[in-house]
């Protein structure tokens, strides 16, 4: 389709008679193909790299603990990028020649996407928050994860080369 367009363009432009029309339909097509592409690419790189990182970290950790949320939050981002270049490449091919019927359904995905584009979203920052929270996992030497122990200082006026149990100004 790009093909023909692109051809029907190109003719135009050499007989002379230039044709505003097929080459804006051209573009707009080309822009329609390279949204949809890197919607396509982002899904396609977040898929293979969390499952590279899911295997090397079972292989690393032996099959600890599982899963894993940084990748979770990893291909969430990516998710939610490739749907914000969905909804675009949505809206832009209705903007082509819209119909009433392709308006209703432009309508209805653009809502579903974003419906799910604000629960994702609502999810990585609540897990954003919930590992800010908690503390890091740690190798322990014999290979096995565990959370590390509780601090022991007076709370936020600690600082390195000071006592714990020493107040401080």
């Amino acid at each position: 389709m790009i093909d023909s367009l692109l051809f029907s363009a190109i003719t135009s432009i050499t007989l002379g008679n230039f044709n505003t029309d097929a080459a804006l339909t051209w573009l707009l097509t080309a822009v329609i193909f390279l949204a949809n592409l890197a919607g396509g690419i982002v899904v396609g790189v977040a898929t293979i790299r969390g499952l590279f990182l899911y295997v090397t970290s079972l292989i690393r950790d032996r099959g600890g603990d599982i899963p894993k949320e940084s990748i979770r939050l990893s291909i969430g981002r990516s998710l939610t990028l490739a749907l914000e270049f969905q909804v675009g490449a949505d809206i832009l091919s209705t903007a082509r020649e819209p119909t009433q019927r392709d308006i209703i359904v432009l309508g209805a995905i653009v809502i579903l996407r974003t419906a799910l584009n604000f629960f994702l979203q609502r999810e990585l920052r609540e897990a954003q928050k919930q590992s800010a929270v908690s503390p890091p996992m740690s190798d322990s030497p014999d290979g096995h994860t565990s959370r590390p122990a509780p601090s022991t200082t007076n709370g936020p006026h600690f600082s390195p080369g000071r006592s714990p149990n020493r107040a401080s100004g």
